[in-house]
């Protein structure tokens, strides 16, 4: 579905549901409610939790293929050590790139005294900061040669990073991982003095044919919701948290 045609069909449903109650939506306002709709869509089809099936990302190959279009590679070669950010002396920050939504799969590349891992990859895992409380006390689990964990941190600088600790045996040289990242905004039209995330040009949506009347229907709910009129509220019956497949 073209962009274009998210318009038509946006203005269909919106008009045929809400008749002429609810106030007109212009082209700004659309692509707002289609960002947000694919926004909502892509997190609750990566989480589990949220979808009717309660399958991951990689569960089937519908799954797979849904967010196909947003997998990505990033590599980062440049290890920073910020004794005054870091949360252990064994720790170091990668640059991410900004447009990160979900890390999927991650490894680091390593060079150590110890011939057997030197030059080797390792896996990383993430961890939150309360299981590394918890861990990193247990002399059993800490990071060992062949595993490393991640931490999520925000920016240094300007630039997002993640935090990696690892063992005091191994040096990191290289943070390899696969993501999911955010798409770019849904903009029926050219905007003429504001923006969506920072994109003001006619833009298509990333995802697959198979996502963007999910999309259409979820912005139409988001737009007669936010009409403040009840009665145009309930009328797609469509739980945007739960309902995703």
């Amino acid at each position: 579905m073209t962009t274009t045609e998210f318009s038509n069909e946006f203005d269909i449903l919106y008009e045929s549901i809400a008749s002429n109650g609810a106030p007109p939506i212009d082209d700004y306002e659309k692509s707002v409610l289609l960002t947000q709709a694919q926004e909502i869509l892509v997190k609750d089809s990566y989480s589990y939790k949220f979808n009717v099936a309660k399958e991951a990302v990689d569960a089937t190959e519908k799954r797979r293929r849904d967010l196909s279009e947003l997998y990505m590679q990033g590599i980062s070669s440049n290890p920073i050590t910020d004794p005054d950010q870091s949360i252990s002396t064994n720790a170091v920050f990668f640059d991410i790139e900004d447009n990160v939504l979900f890390i999927l799969n991650e490894r680091i590349k390593v060079s150590s005294d110890q011939t057997c891992y030197d030059q080797g990859y390792i896996p990383v895992v993430p961890v939150t900061h309360d299981d590394y409380n918890y861990l990193i006390s247990n002399p059993f689990k800490k990071p060992s040669e062949s595993l490393a964990w991640r931490l999520e941190h925000s920016k240094l600088s300007t630039n997002r990073v993640v935090e990696i600790v690892h063992a005091s045996t191994v040096n990191p040289q290289e943070y390899y991982y696969r993501y999911i990242k955010k798409p770019k905004p849904i903009i029926v039209s050219g905007l003429t003095g504001t923006s969506v995330d920072g994109i003001s040009a006619q833009t298509e949506c990333e995802l697959s044919e198979g996502f963007h009347r999910e999309i259409l229907h979820i912005a139409v709910e988001l737009a007669l919701e936010t009409t403040g009129n009840p009665r145009f509220g309930t009328k797609l019956q469509y739980n945007s948290s739960k309902t995703i497949n």
